[in-house]
Order: structure tokens, then sequence, then C-alpha cells
């Protein structure tokens, strides 16, 4: 049996570029289908946002943090400790974390489905691969952040 070439940070990495590249198709699409066609043919400028560096903790460290430790950590531990299969704990953790985003519109709710899909699967991944909540939970907040920095990224570009 071949091993798995695939180590913790080209996971985490790759993950978090597949989710980000996800949450842009969706977010495109729900404009395209309001009718907002015109969405890729604006022009881009580049300004730095008001509070940057609030908006970079709270996205990029303190939200990943918490919603780490609530949507993954405490929910997996528990539904672990009621038996439940791993397939059916990543469809929770994926609802529950899409609730959780439910506060700031459906668009968002609905954009971070797949986020939350990925991110139960990977904590569930490296529990299961290396027998370390710790190292789950890195996982889960390393892609949660960075997949965050993305957006952030974002923040400098405006369209007009």
């Amino acid at each position: 049996m071949q091993k798995s070439n695939l180590t913790f940070s080209r996971f985490c990495f790759g993950a978090s570029a597949l989710t980000f590249i996800v949450s842009l198709v969706v977010g495109w699409t729900y404009r395209y289908l309001i009718n907002d066609y015109n969405t890729l043919a604006k022009e881009f400028y580049f300004s730095v946002p008001d509070r940057i560096g609030y908006r970079f903790l709270g996205a990029v460290v303190i939200g990943p943090l918490i919603e780490t430790a609530l949507n993954q950590w405490i929910v997996i531990s528990l539904l672990r400790k009621l038996k439940i299969r791993d397939n059916h704990i990543i469809a929770v953790v994926a609802v529950s974390f899409s609730l959780w985003h439910l506060r700031n519109s459906v668009l968002s709710a609905v954009n971070t489905v797949f986020l939350g899909f990925v991110l139960g699967f990977s904590y569930l991944y490296w529990l299961n691969r290396t027998s370390s909540s710790r190292v789950a939970f890195e996982s889960a907040l390393l892609i949660h952040a960075i997949h965050n920095l993305y957006y952030v990224c974002l923040m400098f570009v405006y369209s007009r």
C-alpha cells in the first residue's frame, strides 16, 4: 500500500483554496441570478478599507477560533460520544456552521455550507489519522483562517 504524500500544510492550503473558489462561484452565480450580469465586467480599483486591522483580527484570528471551537470541536466531540457516524457528523457540522452565518445573510449561510462540510471533514480526517484532537482542531482552524484571509484581501478591491 502506498503512503500518502499529503502533508498537513498541503491539505489545509488546498482545502482553503477550494472552499474559497466554491464560495466565489456561489456568490457570482447569485449575482448572475439576480440580474447583475456585469459583475466581472466592471472596473476594479484598489484601496485600503477602514479599520483593516480590526477586520483582519476578527475575520482571520478571533472568528475562526471561536467558530472552530463551537462548530467543530464541541459539536463533533458531543456527536462522537453519542456514537453518531462520521458522515452524519459532517452533515450536522456543515448545517450548524451554515446556520451560524445566517446572522449575516441568507447568501452567507448558503455560501458557507461547503466550507462547513470541509471543516467537519478536515476535523474528522485528522482526528482519525492522528488520534489528536489538537491536530484536528488546528486543521479546521487553519483552513477557516486562510479562507477568511482571502476575503480580507478582497476588501482591498472594489468596483465602480
